[in-house]
């Protein structure tokens, strides 16, 4: 037998102390990373400035992903260093001086091979995590983040690297120890494993950006515009950027990314794609945000602006792409839809051609939230300033509308009517006037467009809420509004007369703008007041009413007739009387306090149970400030021109009744189980010779 080479000696407590110092070192990026990684700080309602309109809070990081890696890598690292070297020095001193070279052997071996290997699988990781860079270095050039190419091939060598080198010393006890050789040959497999999975994957990453699969292989022609929208794209003549921060990584995801490569394939002189990363173009990011700040960026979404006239834009985010056709009222059933083509290419229309800007007015004269200075209308804070700003972002013309005692027409320019929060009745001449600009045709087809932001308000005698004059013209859209204050318990920093308001499932589901502003992340609104939909009139009607949004179940809520005057006083009353809690209808259910209308898919109608919201003293949220929510509805609301395009439906595949489950599973399993049987006896084989 081969004598053991004395060159590989080696000391049990001196390989135990570097094994050490490589997992105190590990600890580096744990101590980095591990509070952003594993705890997010607590999401807070923050006030913009005008040094900085879109502030970002603390609980957001978008380089969370990257940190949870690094920290858990390092953990892993840390634990199989402290193992290894535990296992190396248990019982040295009972063993004599070859037994302990063998036992400091085989931890290095073992240490390599773990060790190496979690490096590895962490380059493996950081491919995945930085593969948006690898596409763009790869299939458009942009070398300004090349680091991180070349990042993760150098950890994956590193990884390699101890893998082999921890080898090596015990290269001289393979023949001669039996435990030895067989780490050796399973590390080697391992080795040959990971290297083979890096090639793989190296050559995948490189063949799919260099030759893209653009081949629409369905049978609807799922991935393919639709003819209608390449002709119109073909003869565009208004230049349009495209800016989105979607990641082509799941399905929505890559629908929505080869959306919009076919959208600029089919005019590349006239459209241009901008795909952001969170991390690689962060300032742009900001940019797009100090600048349009009536859009919510807090999401993936899509930005059209058009070339020469960058105030006119479109705005929508991935939720509004997709929808399900055939659910019932409660949302339940249906087939998921991908709205994608046709959503976007109504926006582009717009953009196209070069549309007039369409005029809103706000009604002045009942004590609403004035859209002048504040010193013209009296009463601090009852001005919505702000509100007629990020509506003129919007490219929207905002003017003030008095209405004429003698005349009160509505302006035949208005494209959208807004009654922001009156605190005095419209008269019955008022609410005809609207009654007939809501029935009535304008020029262009367009009918009527009305927006009622409404609080409650007590009666002149400081009792009860106020009648504001227009109830006839709602009930005629099945409209009502509640003849109370709605009041919630207190939590945190949401007072009893604030409520956090979140959308309805099914209007999330239709793909509504408004609905997809708040998405999940909640509006505030304070001074709330319920809207309720009552069944449409007819059996056949035009006018369809549904509810829109409604305040977040959880928190303890009541109903008072009257203006509050000590809420916590009344809440502990409540709890202390069942009596009072049916007088008060105590819950702890969802209320309604929005809704809107449509004339079979033309919007007409948006009612939200709160005016005092959208004043420049009313409550502000970064991620969905209430004022941004009116400019959506203003959006859904402005006529726009459409294509004949139908949605994409996505149909589940079912294997018809005569597929054969032997051959679609046993049988293939069992030929990868016998393919690798033979190939270790192979091996075995050959090394026994």
């Amino acid at each position: 037998m081969d004598a053991p080479a004395k060159q590989f000696k080696i000391v049990p407590e001196m390989m135990a102390t570097i094994v050490l110092v490589i997992g105190l070192l590990s600890l580096i990026p744990v101590g980095v990373y591990g509070r952003s990684a594993f705890f997010a700080a607590t999401p807070q309602l923050v006030e913009p400035t005008a040094e900085n309109p879109n502030p970002i809070s603390a609980a957001f990081n978008p380089h969370r992903a990257e940190h949870v890696a690094y920290a858990l890598a390092g953990i892993i690292g840390a634990a199989i260093a402290v193992v290894i070297a535990a296992w190396t020095m248990m019982g040295r001193d009972l063993l004599s001086t070859r037994e302990r070279e063998l036992s400091a052997m085989k931890g290095l071996l073992a240490f390599g091979a773990l060790y190496g290997g979690t490096v590895m699988l962490f380059g493996f990781g950081l491919f995945i995590l930085w593969f948006e860079s690898i596409s763009l270095w790869l299939d458009g050039g942009d070398t300004k983040e090349a680091y991180k190419v070349l990042i993760p091939v150098a950890v994956v060598v590193l990884g390699a690297a101890i893998m082999f080198l921890g080898m090596q010393p015990a290269r001289a006890e393979e023949r001669n120890n039996p435990a030895i050789r067989r780490l050796i040959y399973g590390t080697n497999l391992g080795l040959s494993a990971l290297l083979l999975l890096f090639a793989l994957l190296a050559v995948n990453i490189v063949l799919t950006q260099r030759l893209p699969a653009k081949l629409d292989t369905t049978e609807s022609g799922f991935y393919s515009l639709t003819e209608g929208t390449k002709k119109y794209l073909a003869t565009l003549d208004q230049s349009i950027t495209i800016y989105t921060n979607i990641p082509d990584r799941d399905r929505e995801s890559s629908d929505v990314r080869r959306l919009l490569d076919a959208t600029q394939e089919a005019n590349p002189a006239r459209v241009a794609v901008k795909p952001l990363s969170i991390s690689r173009d962060k300032d742009e990011i900001e940019r797009l945000q100090t600048k349009y700040t009536q859009y919510n960026f807090d999401s993936y979404w899509v930005l059209l602006v058009a070339t020469d006239d960058d105030n006119r834009t479109a705005f929508f985010t991935i939720r509004d792409l997709f929808g399900v056709e055939g659910a019932d009222a409660r949302g339940r059933g249906g087939k998921d839809t991908f709205v994608g083509e046709s959503k976007l290419m109504r926006e582009v229309l717009f953009l196209g051609a070069n549309a007039v800007k369409p005029v809103v007015y706000f009604t002045q004269g009942h004590g609403e939230l004035s859209i002048g200075a504040a010193a013209e209308v009296g009463p601090a804070g009852r001005t919505a300033n702000a509100l007629k700003a990020i509506l003129e972002k919007n490219y929207v013309i905002v003017k003030p509308w008095v209405l004429d005692l003698a005349d009160p027409k509505v302006p035949d320019d208005a494209a959208v009517v807004i009654i922001a929060d009156p605190r005095a009745p419209f008269s019955p001449t008022e609410a005809t006037a609207l009654s007939k600009y809501m029935i009535a045709d304008h020029p262009g087809n367009r009918r009527g467009k009305l927006i009622l932001l409404s609080s409650p308000f007590p009666n002149p005698d400081g009792t009860g809420v106020a009648e504001i004059g227009l109830e006839g013209l709602l009930l005629d859209y099945s409209i009502t509004l509640g003849r109370n204050y709605v009041l919630s318990e207190p939590r945190g920093q949401v007072s009893y007369n604030m409520q956090i308001i979140a959308p309805t499932m099914r209007s999330l589901q239709s793909g509504n703008p408004i609905a997809g502003f708040i998405s999940d992340r909640g509006l505030p609104m304070i001074d709330c007041r319920r809207v309720d939909v009552a069944p449409p009139k007819g059996e056949d009607p035009t006018m369809k009413p549904e509810m829109l949004l409604g305040t977040g179940g959880g928190r303890l809520t009541w109903f008072d007739s009257d203006p509050p005057k000590d809420p916590l006083s009344q809440l502990e009353a409540m709890a202390k009387n069942p009596q009072l809690q049916q007088k008060f209808r105590l819950t702890d259910s969802s209320i309604p306090v929005a809704a809107i209308v449509t004339e079979g898919t033309t919007p007409r109608l948006l009612v939200v149970g709160s005016g005092a919201s959208f004043a420049d003293s009313g409550p502000r949220s970064r991620s969905a400030p209430p004022v941004g929510m009116v400019a959506a509805a203003v959006d859904w609301l402005r006529d726009r021109p459409s294509l004949p395009i139908v949605n994409k439906t996505y149909d589940n595949f079912i294997l018809p009744k005569s597929a054969d489950g032997f051959r679609l599973f046993y049988l293939p399993v069992g030929l990868v189980l016998l393919a690798i049987t033979v190939a270790g006896f192979g091996v075995w084989t050959v090394r026994r010779k």
